[in-house]
């Protein structure tokens, strides 16, 4: 196989538009050390096709080399056609413009699977399912009735992280490619974007990307949609009802799923053991 073969592949399997990568994550990619040309001379990262080697595997992959910085290590790879990911979306509970229902009945791939596949890396024995501030003290307990459940799916972040990584438990991906076929947006809440940016802070999560470009990109998936966080719900997370999860993001997630009715996926215990309360509806991935 050619050295730079696995660069070509990489990038033809991303989703995105714009791939910010260090010299060294392409290393990394490549299996091998960049040449000091590389290194050292901008010629290096022309788009000429008759540059090098190197230049026609993101060519061929259909991207072009852009600010690149030889101090920093550092350059950002952009689609040369772009047609994955529209900018500018608007934000809370709007299905991007470009998702719409599969209009045949075969099953198809939901793209949030793998979609960021590799891009961040967990701390060695870091469980994602425990609260981002497990010191947080649960404030208070108290009854706020029964909550009206459907089958619309809303993902915490370790569902979100896990289903972008395409680590879900088989029968959770089919879930999700399922909804997907029928049309029916898969949901994320802000509040994960604060979970996230709280686990790149204390070095629980590590990529390339900066934890809000990679929120954003998450969010930026066909078929996701960001869920609504007015002040309503963060109140209503403050009285949930019989022992709710001590971390303020899970009583938000759970205040959100009763609110609208959604169903939870998780791997967390916590929000697990609430949903056997009969508190909410949740399910294992």
């Amino acid at each position: 196989m050619p050295k730079y073969s696995p660069l070509e592949k990489y990038l033809r399997d991303q989703p995105w538009d714009e791939i910010p990568m260090t010299f060294a994550d392409i290393e990394r990619v490549i299996g091998a050390k960049l040449p000091p040309k590389a290194q050292h001379h901008r010629a290096w990262w022309s788009n000429n096709p008759s540059n090098n080697v190197m230049t026609k595997a993101w060519l061929n992959a259909g991207f072009r080399s852009e600010q690149v910085d030889l101090e920093g290590r550092k350059l950002v790879f952009r689609r040369i056609s772009a047609t994955r990911l529209g900018k500018g979306k608007s934000g809370m509970a709007e299905a991007p413009s470009e998702f719409s229902p599969v209009q045949h009945p075969q099953r198809k791939h939901h793209p949030l699977l793998g979609a960021l596949k590799g891009t961040v890396v967990l701390d060695d024995g870091f469980d994602l399912t425990q609260p981002a501030m497990p010191e947080w003290p649960e404030v208070v307990e108290a009854k706020y009735g029964p909550a009206q459940m459907s089958a619309q799916l809303l993902l915490d972040t370790c569902a979100a992280i896990w289903a972008a990584e395409d680590q879900l438990r088989p029968e959770a991906a089919e879930l999700l490619d399922d909804q997907y076929t029928a049309g029916e947006p898969i949901l994320i809440s802000p509040i994960t974007a604060w979970e996230i940016g709280l686990l790149f802070a204390r070095g629980r999560l590590r990529a390339a990307l900066p934890p809000l470009e990679y929120f954003r990109r998450l969010v930026s998936i066909p078929g996701i949609r960001l869920a609504e966080l007015p002040p309503d719900i963060l109140v209503a997370s403050s009285f949930l009802p019989g022992a709710p999860p001590a971390d303020p993001a899970d009583r938000i997630i759970v205040a959100t799923a009763r609110e609208y009715g959604f169903t939870v996926m998780t791997r967390d215990a916590a929000l697990l053991a609430y949903a056997k309360k009969g508190h909410l509806k949740a399910l294992a991935c």
